[in-house]
């Protein structure tokens, strides 16, 4: 009777042991089976001309010290700074990885959003 049981719990344990090898052997040979999101903080001041501000391209990292120095980013259209968690390099610039934006009139004004990473915006009419 206990060999109907012995077998299972055998089989069981094998197959655990197998998959814990697995992912063992993955992670030791450097391959990543997920990529943490990243929370930090980077600070970008728009560079394009009004209605650009959702190319990436055209966006230019600055400090937390310029960002904060841009106190004339509080109008009501066309983007000027914005904050983010989620970033990409482009042509080995980091850029944000995305910029939603609201349009109004002929205004694209960023917008923050889950989605993008974008947790503040400033605009500043040309």
């Amino acid at each position: 009777m206990t060999n109907k049981f012995a077998l299972p719990v055998f089989a069981v344990i094998a197959i655990i042991g197998a998959f814990t090898m697995s992912a063992f052997n993955n992670k030791t040979a450097g391959i990543e089976t997920k990529s943490p999101v990243s929370q930090t903080e980077t600070f970008f001041q728009f560079a394009g001309t009004p209605g650009q501000e959702e190319d990436e391209t055209k966006w230019n990292q600055i400090t937390e010290a310029a960002y904060d120095a841009l106190t004339g980013c509080n109008k009501t259209n066309d983007g000027c700074r914005l904050t983010t968690t989620s970033t990409q390099m482009i042509s080995s610039v980091l850029r944000p990885q995305l910029v939603e934006v609201t349009i109004s009139g002929l205004h694209k004004n960023p917008k923050t959003s889950v989605a993008s990473g974008v947790t503040e915006v400033g605009n500043a009419n040309p």
